[in-house]
């Protein structure tokens, strides 16, 4: 019957936005790393289905007998729809430039980044900590694998034990693993790929070492600058580092 459709319906629709909420609930956002088309899967097909339930209700409810449609009314109605149609595609081209643009741009930049890295190398001696874009406006872009960039095959050889990359938000991270050993780590046994069994091996607890110096890439001016030149002895403790997100936007206001 209808009634039993309807209660149906609603309990599919009551399912999709129940996902919703319990994902707010236990992350207090859909996470914007990729993983949030994931979880809309479920939501969508659920709403899918009290949708196709709503709609089979609708096409058997009994409709009063109407007049039929003048030849005018149908043309006016085609008309509407070829405008709608119009205004939708036109909508879509300039969105999906404008998008393309952003994503673009981001590309070069990222392109910039790596190009930059091999010279930067060769002329600052020693392990630079190179904080680098975790995203760039609502484009997401360089967030997962971060460490790829300063290694083959994007790199000719690898980088990795004299650039460093970080994002904003690992600093409390970063300073904690360069205390168990990672700078002493990356010195003494560089790394020649990013396996497994080699990120595990950089991890593991050896002498507390500091950093060269600390840099930031520069998405505006297309290059890396320095944020410390040299880091004191006083940078083992934490306080230091407190100040180090505030110092590097000031260098870096791209990377916020």
């Amino acid at each position: 019957s209808n009634e039993r459709a309807y209660r149906l319906g609603l309990a599919l629709l009551l399912c999709s936005g129940g996902l919703v909420l319990a994902t707010f609930i236990n992350l207090g956002s859909l996470p914007d790393h990729g993983e949030s088309g994931r979880l809309l899967y479920g939501p969508i097909a659920w709403l899918a289905l009290a949708i196709g339930v709503f709609t089979n209700v609708i096409k058997h409810k009994p409709r009063p007998k109407r007049s039929l449609l003048r030849l005018s009314d149908y043309i006016n109605l085609s008309l509407a729809t070829y405008v709608c149609w119009i205004v939708l595609l036109l909508s879509s081209f300039f969105l999906l430039q404008a998008h393309i643009k952003k994503f673009t741009l981001v590309q070069q930049s990222n392109l910039n980044l790596v190009q930059s890295i091999p010279d930067w190398a060769e002329k600052h001696p020693g392990l630079t900590m190179l904080f680098i874009p975790d995203r760039v406006g609502s484009v997401i872009a360089l967030r997962n694998s971060q460490g790829a960039i300063v290694m083959p095959p994007i790199q000719q050889q690898p980088y990795l034990h004299r650039v460093l990359p970080t994002l904003l938000s690992e600093i409390n991270l970063r300073h904690q693993q360069l205390r168990n050993g990672l700078a002493w780590q990356l010195r003494e046994l560089p790394p020649q790929d990013l396996s497994d069994a080699t990120f595990s091996r950089i991890l593991k607890k050896a002498p507390s070492e500091l950093p060269a110096r600390i840099a930031c890439w520069n998405q505006e001016s297309g290059s890396i600058h320095i944020v410390v030149d040299s880091l004191e002895p006083d940078w083992n403790d934490i306080e230091p580092w407190h100040s180090l997100k505030e110092t590097t936007l000031r260098v870096c206001p791209s990377l916020e």
